[in-house]
């Protein structure tokens, strides 16, 4: 497919990119004994997803390390590519593998990693990287712009430092800078803060929103961190070995969490409140550790773990229910199913 110009947006939820079924395995290395055997083992880092991202609007991927939120990035940015499903940018399914299509395609969909220090080469100053990123993307831009945009001012001080020389905020800055010289519509957001002091998070993601606002940009938001994700996005999908889980509207998935997972994420972040023993309410309480993705559990992945299993979590994997505490809050959870009902 050759990536062409989209049309102008006319409104804030016009979606840009979109997957559907979006599964990824990745085949282990096998034992002589599977050789034998001409037995395949993979691991299910990622299946079957369902997303949307929509112009102007922030969408937050939650979930525990190596439930698959960076590989979706990856996927969505065409890094890796899809075991099976369809991603969709302005509704035109896109599969590209290198060449001007791909090109084509970063100048849509920019990737800003998690790592700043990693992500930009030491040899080189902020200078030559904005440069670099100018002249691939044949953007009239300046150095200096890209720069004032992500507020490094004034930029004249920042051009000729190496990455060594910066912060780490200042350099997730120049990484994020490099990612708008391609002018793109939809920023993948692979845990930017994560890496970077607590102090000044807060100001990288408020850098983020307001780059959303002025660029009317579509945002993947990944973290692990559930309370920034309330914070920062306007919707939130939980995650949980290799499946979401729960979506909705962030306020209410935090606020009226339903999957017992999302519970366990909320009762996991810090609190004041409950630790000066100013509860609320009992705190959701799960046994054991994440399941193996080479060989995950039938039915629901999270069963093993969950207070709350039935016998039909342990054999059919949960669809989608949707909840009616709020429009377009749903959950994967056979607590909302027919099997409650029985």
């Amino acid at each position: 497919m050759t990536v062409t110009e989209a049309p102008a947006a006319s409104g804030t939820t016009d979606v840009v990119l979109d997957a559907a079924g979006l599964t990824k395995h990745f085949r282990v290395r096998r034992r002589v004994s599977e050789l034998v055997a001409r037995r395949h083992r993979h691991v299910h880092a990622v299946d079957d997803v369902d997303l949307e991202l929509c112009r102007g609007r922030v969408t937050a991927m939650v979930g525990e390390s190596g439930s698959g939120k960076s590989t979706v990035a990856r996927l969505l940015a065409q890094l890796q590519h899809s075991t099976s499903g369809v991603i969709r940018l302005h509704g035109r399914p896109v599969s590209v593998r290198g060449g001007r299509r791909f090109r084509a395609y970063c100048r849509k969909v920019q990737l800003v990693f998690q790592d700043p220090f990693s992500s930009l080469n030491p040899a080189h100053t902020v200078g030559y990287h904005l440069i670099r990123a100018l002249r691939i993307h044949r953007s009239a831009a300046t150095p200096g712009d890209l720069l004032t945009q992500v507020q490094l001012t004034p930029p004249e001080r920042y051009l000729d430092k190496f990455p060594h020389e910066l912060s780490g905020g200042q350099r997730q800055r120049v990484a994020i800078a490099r990612a708008l010289a391609a002018r793109p519509e939809v920023l993948l957001a692979d845990e930017p803060v994560s890496m970077l002091d607590v102090s000044i998070r807060l100001g990288v993601l408020n850098l983020l929103q307001d780059l959303r606002n002025r660029l009317n940009l579509a945002i993947l938001y990944i973290t692990h961190d559930i309370a920034s994700a309330r914070y920062f996005a306007d919707e939130m999908l939980v995650m949980y070995a290799g499946r979401v889980v729960e979506g909705g509207d962030s306020e209410t998935v935090t606020q009226h969490a339903a999957h017992p997972y999302t519970r366990l994420l909320i009762d996991s972040a810090p609190d004041p409140d409950r630790i000066a023993g100013h509860t609320t309410g009992p705190a959701e309480e799960a046994v054991g550790e994440p399941p193996s993705l080479i060989d995950p559990p039938a039915g629901c992945r999270f069963h093993p773990r969950c207070p709350h299993v039935l016998a039909i979590c342990r054999t059919d994997v949960p669809p989608r229910f949707d909840l009616p505490d709020q429009a377009g809050h749903w959950a994967a959870c056979w607590l909302y199913g027919e099997a409650d009902r029985s």
